[in-house]
């Protein structure tokens, strides 16, 4: 595991990795984009597993503005706001994916609240219904585990990502 901070889309960023996703010679990488918050630490366990079980780099990237970065510009919104945004978020992702994975991996791209979460209602399970009439080819699993997995499913949910990884590869 490596701790990194670069700059994306003009903001400092920590990320962490396993294998090294960067210059990787076209093997598959593994992106993991946090939640909102977007703390990269809670994703640690979640990170080794995936790596473990699909022995694929990883990398783990957080919110923009959502954790204290070294570069004190990084962490100011005032004046700021574009960076920060949905737009900014957008941009910050894809710097990392066209600037810094190997432009010859096949990326997995994992989102950790998109239509997450039946037992908690965090999101209503029609979210998962509609998103399957517009996508019909994305391949979703209704599964009972809470919303914050990071925190104590970390495991479980790896070995499902992991699982599905394998069989698309």
């Amino acid at each position: 595991m490596s701790n990194e901070y670069v700059s994306l889309n003009h903001v400092q960023t920590h990320l962490i990795t396993w294998g090294n996703p960067f210059n990787c010679g076209g093997q598959d990488v593994i992106i993991c984009v946090t939640g909102n918050p977007g703390i990269t630490d809670f994703y640690i366990d979640f990170g080794s597993q995936l790596n473990k079980n699909t022995e694929l780099p990883v990398c783990v990237i957080g919110q923009a503005g959502h954790e204290e970065v070294p570069d004190e510009k990084s962490n100011i919104l005032k004046g700021q706001e574009h960076l920060f945004n949905l737009k900014g978020q957008i941009a910050h992702k894809l710097d990392l994916i066209n600037n810094f994975i190997d432009r010859e991996s096949r990326l997995h791209l994992i989102g950790h609240s998109i239509g997450a979460c039946t037992r908690d209602d965090w999101a209503p399970i029609n979210y998962i219904d509609d998103l399957q009439m517009f996508q019909p080819q994305i391949r979703l699993e209704k599964v009972d585990i809470e919303h914050a997995f990071v925190l104590k499913s970390s495991e479980i949910v790896a070995e499902k990502v992991s699982n599905f990884i394998k069989s698309t590869t």
